[in-house]
């Protein structure tokens, strides 16, 4: 009995955040996806990291200062780790 009223309370709780992902979620994953189709498709590492670099410059300041500086760290302390 105990369980039962425990499903009944996960099904409820599920139904009333309304499943599924948000908008924001949906995006990101629809993003995601472009990138990975360009991944496949670029098959130098300039492309991969022009494609880096556009979305840096995307980004707003603060966070475009941020990628910026991890981006060069990235290639001068971990080259393996290029595009």
């Amino acid at each position: 009995m105990a369980q039962e009223n425990l499903n009944d309370e996960k099904k409820q709780t599920a139904q009333e955040s309304g499943g599924g992902f948000s908008e924001e979620e949906k995006a990101a994953m629809k993003e995601r996806a472009k990138e990975l189709k360009r991944e496949k498709s670029s098959k130098s590492k300039t492309d991969g990291e022009q494609a880096v670099l556009e979305k840096i410059h995307e980004m707003e300041a603060d966070d475009k200062k941020i990628a910026s500086g991890l981006h060069e760290l990235i290639k001068q302390n971990f080259p393996q780790l290029g595009f």
